[in-house]
């Protein structure tokens, strides 16, 4: 029990130095019919991100960022 409180203790501290990022910009589809000369063609399935998908990712990057960015492709 004193090693795992130790663990912890040592991972909430490294948590606390970790510098954030100043924003995160999360890609919610790939889907885009502008056809822009400047955009790479993609050979990825034509998608939305599922709302679990969403959510998960936030709660992982939760940690690392105040700003999070929607994106699309």
């Amino acid at each position: 029990c004193i090693v795992v409180n130790e663990i912890s203790k040592t991972i909430w501290n490294w948590r606390k130095t970790v510098k954030k990022f100043k924003k995160i910009y999360i890609e919610t589809t790939n889907l885009c019919n502008l056809k822009c000369n400047f955009c790479p063609q993609i050979s990825r399935k034509l998608d939305f991100m599922s709302v679990d998908s969403f959510s998960k990712i936030i709660n992982k990057i939760a940690p690392y960022t105040n700003h999070v960015y929607l994106h699309l492709m």
